[in-house]
């Protein structure tokens, strides 16, 4: 069994006669090859493989041992007898006044995780995450409504916290804490938020806006996705999941004439039940539209003399030149709209058939569409955010209320069909809304600015505060390069004015420094944790699990480790694998001391080349950060 200590301290009083220095060599040398083994010996019998027991502090005294018995290359028996006495009291004492806490093994991963989550770094008491232990994440979570509702807060608490469980986790994992969170199955959504980076790069083209890279854009959308399924009471289906995410975008979508709607709904199947609801909407927005304008114009054609004939007004309304129009409208929508039609029902027979063979639950809508589509006797077509839109194909949508008042341009009173209500949600028609009434959508959460215009949401509060237990790291070694380190991102163009060009500059430094010690280009978060320090990256801000780089970036970065090497006399003949086995992935720790902030690198035999190193490895002050690091190393 595992057993980890945080810290450990031996106190030593002996006489001023007696050689300090060499009793604490001794000890240290006694602390690994005698009494570490002797502690795994007795942890083991009080605890099994399926808990976790916690002591806050384990003290114990023993008393006055003969100077001539510590120096010995090896503790007597009746040493290492009176150790194993005091610390076997020490438990019984814990166990017996409850101050030890016993954990299942699960639970106490599922609360490693959470901190992970929540920091940005992994618990001093973390060896290792592996898919067992996110397995086991997902097994507690489904079961224990403490932790649920732990979960459940420090999402709605922390908003960065959903970005990061989103970037540091695959898309299936993500599905299963969503079906935990929402308590029904969740299949379909990886494939829903796929589909929905398809449909708002349409809806970018159309609209002529800037989009976020494919990637980053899923990110968002899973982390939209989750902090809705964390906040919101309730059962959620992956639909109405998917229709919250789809409501900030109906303005965009009632832009889309009817050619560009099936030119959306071509590619995607499960999320069209939802875009076909929503084109029915703006459809039938835009017919009761187009018969309250048209009533319009013909009272204000007739004129004054034609308010004491309603009679005649009415007929005037159906009058010929009106009926012919409208007719003429009504048969092109039908013969635009009908391979559309189709098409949503051959795809959501397809979608049907798939939901009975897997057995997912959801329900599947049946959507008829009808809408006006552009005429064919249109001379003149507006072109919208790319789009080609007749003039006859009259829009209604929130941005028009909003800028019209609520009044058409003869400042009459529009049908308010699209509209918010007071929880925030967009209802397409007067008869109900796309979501419950009772849905409670997280404040800012859906803007169309986290998404469009390259702009992200996190208002999770940033630092470089270190705890106060400190923080292991990984790759503790690639402090070595820091003289390099500056010159490199010069030549790759990430600094200008001795700062970084942009985040987009600065993520990219974290992850040149992680190639730099590994050679890899994808990393856990945990394993970023000296990189963004040097980086003067907050270390609570959430950051992608990979970079891509050109291969001229791959050559500076190597062609810079070569440099070091020839410059290091000792090591001119080492490998850039080898310079990296031996001293770039050692494991550390971060932590304070006072102001100072302190690197302390693992030690190892093959430190005395140290000595030999042609520059200063004991303080580290780049360009770009504010505060000095120092480091301990041999």
């Amino acid at each position: 069994m595992q057993h980890i200590i945080n810290k450990q301290v031996i106190e030593l009083s002996l006489a001023k006669q007696q050689d300090a220095f060499g009793m604490q060599h001794s000890i240290s040398r006694h602390y690994y090859s005698d009494l570490l083994p002797l502690l795994e010996k007795v942890f083991n019998q009080y605890s099994t493989e399926d808990e976790v027991l916690v002591l806050d502090k384990l003290e114990i005294k023993l008393g006055n041992i003969p100077q001539k018995d510590i120096g010995k290359d090896k503790w007597d028996d009746s040493v290492l007898s009176l150790i194993e006495l005091k610390i076997e009291e020490s438990l019984v004492s814990f166990l017996e006044n409850n101050t030890a806490v016993r954990k299942p093994l699960l639970m106490n991963d599922c609360r490693q995780w959470m901190f992970y989550m929540q920091h940005g770094y992994l618990g001093w008491n973390t060896l290792c995450i592996n898919e067992q232990w996110h397995n086991n994440v997902l097994a507690v979570l489904a079961t224990d409504f403490a932790g649920i509702t732990l979960l459940r807060n420090q999402v709605a608490s922390h908003p960065g916290m959903a970005y990061r469980i989103a970037l540091q986790h695959e898309d299936i994992f993500l599905s299963n804490l969503a079906a935990v969170l929402t308590t029904m199955n969740q299949q379909k959504l990886a494939d829903a938020i796929n589909e929905m980076v398809l449909l708002l790069r349409q809806l970018a083209e159309l609209a002529s806006l800037q989009l976020l890279a494919s990637n980053t854009l899923k990110k968002l959308l899973w982390q939209q996705a989750i902090t809705i399924a964390s906040t919101t009471a309730g059962t959620l289906s992956t639909q109405k999941i998917i229709t919250i995410l789809l409501q900030p975008y109906v303005p965009q979508l009632s832009l889309a004439s009817i050619q560009w709607q099936k030119k959306i709904l071509e590619p995607v199947t499960a999320i069209q039940p939802i875009l076909g609801q929503i084109f029915q909407s703006i459809a039938s927005n835009k017919k009761d539209h187009q018969a309250f304008t048209d009533e319009d114009m013909v009272n204000k054609n007739l004129g004054n003399k034609n308010e004491a004939s309603p009679n005649r007004a009415g007929d005037a309304i159906h009058n010929k030149p009106i009926e012919s129009t409208t007719s003429l409208s009504q048969q092109d929508d039908e013969k635009a709209t009908e391979n559309l039609s189709d098409l949503i029902a051959s795809n959501q027979a397809a979608a049907e058939g798939n939901v009975d063979k897997k057995g997912t639950g959801d329900t599947a809508l049946d959507i008829n569409i009808a809408g006006n589509g552009p005429t064919k006797n249109d001379k003149e077509d507006a072109i919208i955010g790319g789009s080609t839109i007749s003039d006859n194909d009259q829009i209604i949508n929130e941005t028009d209320l909003q800028k019209n008042n609520g009044s058409d341009k003869n400042g009459k009173a529009l049908p308010d069909k699209t509209s918010a209500n007071n929880n925030g949600q967009t209802i397409i028609n007067d008869k109900e809304p796309l979501v419950d009434e009772g849905l409670k959508i997280p404040e800012n959460l859906l803007s169309t600015d986290t998404l469009f215009n390259g702009k992200i949401i996190n208002s999770q509060p940033t630092s470089n505060d270190i705890p106060n237990d400190g923080i292991f790291i990984v790759n503790a070694g690639i402090v070595l390069a820091h003289s390099f380190i500056g010159f490199l991102f010069k030549r790759l163009g990430l600094v200008e004015a001795n700062n970084f060009k942009d985040a987009d500059a600065q993520i990219k430094a974290i992850f040149l420094l992680h190639y730099l010690s590994t050679g890899n280009t994808t990393a856990a978060e945990h394993e970023l944790v000296l990189c963004k320090l040097l980086c003067a990256y907050p270390i609570n801000t959430p950051i992608p699990s990979e970079q891509i780089f050109l291969q001229a970036e791959f050559e500076e970065a190597n062609n810079m480790l070569v440099a070091l090497l020839q410059q290091w006399n000792k090591l001119q003949n080492t490998s850039i694998e080898g310079l990296r086995e031996s001293f770039l992935q050692r494991k550390g720790k971060i932590f304070t001391k006072g102001e100072r902030v302190i690197v302390q690198v693992e030690q190892s035999s093959l430190d005395i080349l140290l000595d030999y190193l042609p520059w200063n490895l004991s303080i580290i002050k780049l360009p770009w950060m504010k505060e000095i690091v120092h480091v301990e190393w041999r």
